[in-house]
């Protein structure tokens, strides 16, 4: 019996979908390759994402790399699903200018969640939101604040034309609103 033509477009969001989504709203990017490697979805899958809306599929060379292609929420469909179907309410700034510090955010963003199930992830944008008052002079904000078991630590990674006062001032920052920060 035959078959017919294979759809191009999603039909049904999964939940490695779902998982895909909610980090690209987190951390902004991600490689082709840690899309496969920690949600199991293969360029096929985030094509149909693409064609339906969801997803951005980008190339870019970063600073001294080879050109490759990132993962990105769409800022209509993608930004919407987040918010109705996932709870988003802030959603990360990325830039393909910074592309090496949102991919090596985006790794930690998943180790976290593999070392701490069930751990809140605070982006940037959240904290900037929530946390103004204990924020330096309303900048050096950290990239995430992690919520698990009732303990909590900021993440940072630290970008290569950072200065010692950058880090120490981001380190302050993630120390005040967390308790304390890892450097990445």
């Amino acid at each position: 019996m035959a078959r017919g033509r294979k759809s191009t477009f999603v039909k049904k969001m999964t939940s490695r979908d779902e998982t895909l989504l909610k980090q690209l709203s987190n951390t902004g990017l991600c490689s082709i390759e840690q899309a496969k490697t920690f949600c199991n979805i293969n360029r096929d899958r985030l094509q149909k994402l693409e064609k339906s809306g969801y997803i951005k599929i980008e190339k870019t060379n970063p600073a001294g790399g080879n050109l490759i292609e990132v993962v990105r929420l769409d800022n209509n469909k993608g930004r919407r699903y987040c918010e109705n179907k996932l709870g988003s309410d802030y959603f990360y700034k990325s830039n393909l200018n910074q592309v090496k510090h949102d991919l090596k955010l985006t790794e930690a963003y998943y180790q976290v969640h593999i070392d701490h199930p069930g751990a809140l992830w605070m982006n940037e944008t959240q904290i900037q939101n929530e946390y103004k008052d204990l924020l330096k002079d309303g900048k050096d904000c950290v990239d995430a604040v992690v919520v698990c078991g009732g303990e909590s630590f900021a993440v940072e990674v630290v970008g290569d034309k950072y200065t010692q006062e950058t880090i120490n001032n981001k380190v302050e920052v993630g120390n005040r609103v967390a308790g304390s920060t890892m450097l990445i």
